[in-house]
């Protein structure tokens, strides 16, 4: 097998794992800007949570649900992983 071959099978093997990172790098610049963006339902739930361990689970269930259904919003965002996509891969 000639270097040249050699060099493009590597190159072929490397997209998947390529490909899989980048997409691993936009999900988690979403994720930070979803943190961003519902700062407020995040602080809530926080401050829920603080000093409480098992309880969390009842006690602070409506901060959940609103920083979950926040977050959601960017995660399903596809206008926003497009550009994050066209950004950052």
């Amino acid at each position: 097998m000639m270097a040249a071959e050699s060099d493009a099978n590597v190159e072929s093997d490397m997209e998947p794992v390529l490909r899989k990172e980048a997409e691993r790098v936009v999900m988690q610049k979403l994720r930070t800007l979803a943190i961003e963006g519902c700062g407020d339902e995040v602080r809530a739930f926080a401050e829920c949570a603080s000093g409480r361990m098992f309880s969390v689970a009842w006690k602070c269930r409506e901060q959940n649900k609103a920083t979950k259904a926040c977050m959601a919003k960017f995660k399903s965002n596809e206008e926003l992983k497009r550009e994050l996509r066209r950004r950052y891969v």
